[in-house]
């Protein structure tokens, strides 16, 4: 989305799988779902939505642990 990678730092208490998501496999997806397909150009357009977006990734992607978030969410087993 926004057309550029978006690289993050992964840290998890446990050993996990990592599924990348490539732009041509939501494209795929999307030709199914016009609707939302039309949804995401137009926040994909969107520069301050974008921004927004990247900044509260920044402001928290160094505070949240997946262990935290797993036992916020009460799952132990996936």
């Amino acid at each position: 989305m926004f057309g550029g990678g978006s690289p993050r730092t992964i840290v998890a208490d446990t050993a996990c799988e990592v599924v990348v998501l490539h732009r041509s496999d939501i494209d795929n997806v999307l030709a199914s779902f016009p609707v939302l397909k039309m949804q995401m150009d137009v926040t994909e357009g969107n520069a301050r939505y974008k921004e927004d977006l990247l900044q509260a990734i920044r402001d928290h992607e160094f505070n949240i642990r997946l262990g935290q978030v797993l036992q916020t969410f009460n799952v132990y087993e996936m």
